[in-house]
């Protein structure tokens, strides 16, 4: 079974990922922030990251950027509401989707073929 971390501040969407997720089969762990999901990616073993770009404290790319000093081949996804992020931003992630118009069948499409690709 596949472990996905989904690490974003909105509630409904962390708990939205993690129910479609688990129906699939996998174990999904949710966390509200950076900080807390770098906290359960150092202590989990996690195959594959889902992180919203912005977020208090920490942004989604200063996520991607420790999460690949410690594992530089794990797959990360990034969500974002905004339509357009610079290079910059996605240098350390695999997928950039748009909330809202990526729907379930494609996160799912995606994180399959990022997992696949190990």
């Amino acid at each position: 079974m596949f472990t996905l971390l989904c690490i974003d501040d909105e509630p409904s969407i962390s708990e939205l990922h993690k129910m479609i997720f688990e129906a699939h089969g996998y174990r999904v762990l949710l966390a509200s922030d950076g900080s807390q999901g770098l906290v359960l990616f150092r202590s989990e073993t996690v195959d594959l990251v889902i992180v919203d770009y912005r977020m208090p404290g920490m942004t989604g790319a200063e996520v991607a950027t420790a999460i690949r000093r410690i594992d530089a081949d794990l797959p990360i996804i990034m969500l974002s509401g905004y339509i357009d992020l610079p290079n910059e931003v996605l240098q350390n992630v695999d997928r950039y989707l748009v909330k809202g118009q990526s729907p379930p069948d494609v996160m799912l499409g995606v994180v399959k073929s990022l997992l696949t690709r190990q």
